[in-house]
């Protein structure tokens, strides 16, 4: 089952259901498409509030959680 979780970037706040059984490479991919950054996804990472990367191992834990991730540079 997919959640919602909340993805900070710096044009804002988006929603979005990630699907747990994605990589967090997958994931990044889709957002940079759905958000038509014009940086390549190897530019950026996945971190929640506490500045904790997030990888492959702990992404379904987050999106299960709910948890607020940030888009950020590498």
């Amino acid at each position: 089952m997919e959640a919602t979780n909340n993805i900070i970037t710096t044009q804002g706040t988006v929603q979005a259901r990630i699907d747990p059984s994605l990589t967090v490479n997958d994931v990044i991919m889709q957002l940079c498409a759905n958000l038509q950054l014009k940086e390549p996804p190897t530019s950026f990472a996945l971190k929640d509030a506490n500045n904790e990367l997030v990888t492959d191992r702990n992404l379904k834990i987050k999106i299960e959680n709910r948890t607020n991730l940030k888009l950020v540079n590498v």
